[in-house]
């Protein structure tokens, strides 16, 4: 049997795609566009020796899309993100305190750039953050609510039972995702990143700003005040 699932598509023209089990070929997670789906996917499936072939997608834009695309003997099926089958307890004993209001905000060309930032609060990228994986679950789990526009941080959210606020991405996968399966568990959507009213005046009071949104600062905020760094995160 051939096994792929679908990370998400942006349209007919960009397509990305990864796989979970694949008899024949190799495909890399970060290939991107129907011609790679034409000159990767489709050779794989016809080189494989398996009998039944089975697409999954995460969201339905992406079953619509690829439904249009792909061959109508494939069994392509609509499921929801494979991490959503993994519990608390997946993950060791769980966490005694709860620390802060994680903004756990894109960096990369997937985001969007926030109009406001919480200069008080743990704001960061976890991707660019954290040294390990250990790292950025204990980031995740030590929060008491997370504020993100990353997919897998609401995910993790979700799993453990923080209060969680999903935002846009620079295109529909988070929305589409979220209404076909976080929304059921509890993930709060919002259209732009929320920030609470004393944040609110501080993006507007320049000089408090410029001091504020600092690496410096924004570092000791993280280490010193939300003790937000991998060797206190793991302290019970």
């Amino acid at each position: 049997m051939l096994t792929l699932e679908v990370l998400g598509v942006l349209n007919r023209a960009n397509t990305r795609f990864a796989p979970t089990a694949l008899s024949r070929g190799k495909l890399s997670p970060d290939s991107g566009g129907l011609l790679r789906i034409l000159l990767h996917i489709m050779p794989a499936i016809h080189k494989s020796s398996a009998e039944d072939i089975y697409i999954f997608t995460r969201d339905c834009k992406s079953y619509e899309t690829l439904e249009e695309i792909f061959p109508k003997q494939l069994n392509l099926q609509l499921e929801h993100d494979t991490a959503l089958n993994l519990f608390a307890d997946d993950f060791g004993p769980g966490v005694s305190r709860f620390r802060y209001a994680l903004y756990a905000i894109r960096e990369d060309k997937e985001g969007v750039r926030p109009i406001e930032r919480d200069l008080l609060s743990v704001w960061l990228d976890p991707i660019m953050h954290c040294s390990s994986f250990e790292h950025w679950i204990v980031l995740h789990r030590r929060a008491k609510r997370i504020i993100t526009n990353r997919l897998h941080s609401s995910i993790a959210g979700a799993i453990f039972g923080v209060p969680m606020i999903l935002t846009a991405n620079s295109y529909h996968k988070n929305r589409s995702v979220w209404e076909h399966s976080l929304c059921q568990r509890g993930v709060q959507w919002a259209d732009e990143i929320p920030v609470g009213k004393l944040a609110h005046l501080m993006n507007y009071l320049g000089p408090i700003k410029k001091i504020c949104g600092s690496s410096v600062f924004q570092k000791a905020i993280r280490v010193f005040v939300y003790r937000a760094r991998y060797r206190y995160l793991a302290e019970k």
